[in-house]
């Protein structure tokens, strides 16, 4: 009975933090209690010296006796920490104080000290130990209810042996909350500001602590990102900028550093959503990828039929879709994706969009090209329901394609107003038609959305132009931007 009570009055700690809390606030309560401890002996040695001066209270004079070898046994068994945990330093310190308290209103009492003066100490006593000890309000209630207790027992034995009356036990009882007030008061206010200090400590170390993972987990997550190529006859420029340390946009190379004139598989991927399970979901697409590449390369190796094809941007997006289906879309996790196919030598481009958002395709003396597909983003459905088709377009010398994610054609101005594609396709034309470079192309792109946003981003963005080098890549910009829109197709036929 009495562990139980004891049990609730300290309860275990519910959390890991909880833990670290309670384990802080025993290291304190030790430390506390050998101060208590030795302030009660030295104001117990203190009244001993004036009873004995007065040579009256000889029961007091016992109990102060008592519980000063009481105060030093437990001053000398607290030195060490190892020996205590948090929940039995609890406990000891509200027997310490409930028992001796009790001791002192007996010995008063048999020494024929007033009901009221035993309610004075029953206030002081109670309250210096709220004043010392972090105790939270149900260790201080606890404590004074013992006092309660023992001051309404011996009013109520006072009451039979016909020592006092019955008004005084009433008394007793009444007053015994309004003795409690100020120390479980005291106690709650205490503890409350002790919590949250560790509170603010133990979060901003795990903060810290955090910070740090998720810069380690940063770099990881941007190692999938290939390095830029400035040099050769395809180069790659990008611009990544994630909403969160971590995002959930890819971009991805086979191989990722394409020998001069060697095609290259590009996907530019965007997984629904941002943080850290957008960026884990990212991560586990490049196994994918990987494996599925590394495969096709075995096959290729080893010879035999079909050892010369080359896997191509649908068989890509097929494999994918059965991947995010089967493992990621019952977490409720999808991803859209451009793949493409680039080569150099054949100058072509095969691709296919499932779900992103269009791609552009600027070719000299030819109006700007969209790439759009009404293919379904990856593991809403099966491969059949995919539709997953190659498409091809010329790349040759002075072409440009420019990729990106929902960052960009999401983009809101603090009206609320997104840039949709329409919005994308005319910051594509002023970029273009401003005759800068196209390796600044992405960065000026993004610098555009971001004065159209005109605030902080509120999801990941990743802007890519893959630019083909040759003779015509010079003259490239004196071209005319022209928008592949059904006027300017028409325009273009009564012209031919």
């Amino acid at each position: 009975m009495a562990d139980s009570i004891l049990n609730y009055f300290s309860l275990p700690p519910a959390s890991p933090m909880d833990a670290g809390f309670e384990r802080q606030r025993g290291e304190v309560l030790r430390r506390r209690v050998r101060v208590y401890t030795g302030v009660m002996a030295a104001i117990t040695l203190i009244k001993i010296l004036v009873m004995l001066e007065e040579n009256s209270r000889a029961f007091q004079l016992m109990a102060g006796v008592v519980e000063v070898g009481c105060l030093g046994v437990i001053f000398w068994r607290t030195r060490r920490a190892t020996q205590w945990n948090p929940v039995t330093l609890s406990r000891l310190s509200m027997a310490l104080v409930a028992g001796s308290g009790v001791l002192w209103l007996i010995a008063g009492r048999l020494d024929g000290v007033s009901v009221s003066t035993g309610m004075w100490t029953i206030l002081w006593r109670h309250l210096l130990a709220a004043a010392l000890l972090p105790w939270n309000w149900r260790e201080a209630v606890f404590a004074v209810g013992m006092f309660a207790l023992a001051n309404a027992g011996l009013v109520l034995v006072d009451l039979v042996r016909g020592a006092t009356g019955f008004w005084t036990l009433v008394f007793s009882v009444a007053l015994a909350p309004a003795v409690a007030v100020p120390g479980v008061l005291l106690s709650w206010w205490r503890h409350s500001k002790f919590r949250a200090r560790h509170q603010l400590t133990t979060e901003s170390a795990m903060y810290r602590s955090l910070s740090r993972e998720m810069e380690g987990a940063r770099r990881v997550h941007e190692a999938c990102m290939p390095a830029p190529i400035n040099n050769g006859e395809v180069r790659l420029h990008y611009v990544y900028q994630p909403f969160r340390s971590l995002g959930g946009d890819l971009l991805y190379i086979h191989p990722a550093q394409p020998a001069a004139g060697e095609a290259f598989t590009l996907i530019v991927l965007d997984v629904a959503g941002h943080g850290i399970a957008a960026a884990l979901t990212v991560n586990r697409i490049v196994g994918e990828v990987e494996r599925m590449l590394a495969e096709h390369e075995m096959r290729r190796a080893g010879g035999g039929e079909g050892a010369a094809h080359e896997v191509t941007p649908a068989e890509l997006a097929r494999g994918l879709n059965r991947y995010v289906g089967l493992t990621l879309a019952q977490h409720g996790l999808f991803a859209t994706a451009f793949i493409a196919r680039v080569d150099a030598r054949r100058e072509r481009l095969t691709w296919v969009n499932c779900g992103h958002p269009s791609s552009f395709l600027r070719c000299p003396n030819r109006p700007l090209r969209k790439l759009e597909g009404d293919t379904m983003m990856l593991g809403v459905g099966s491969d059949d329901e995919l539709c997953a088709v190659d498409q091809t377009e010329w790349f040759g010398a002075g072409s440009v394609l420019l990729a990106c994610t929902d960052g960009a054609t999401e983009a809101r101005d603090p009206s609320g107003v997104a840039l949709l594609t329409a919005g994308y396709e005319r910051v594509l034309g002023e970029v273009i038609g401003a005759k800068s470079p196209p390796a600044e192309w992405p960065a000026e792109i993004s610098a555009a959305v971001a004065s159209h946003r005109q605030g902080p981003p509120d999801d990941d963005t990743l802007l890519v132009a893959v630019v083909r080098g040759g003779e015509a890549a010079s003259k490239e910009n004196n071209d005319v931007v022209e928008l592949d829109t059904p006027e300017s197709s028409s325009r273009r036929a009564q012209a031919g």
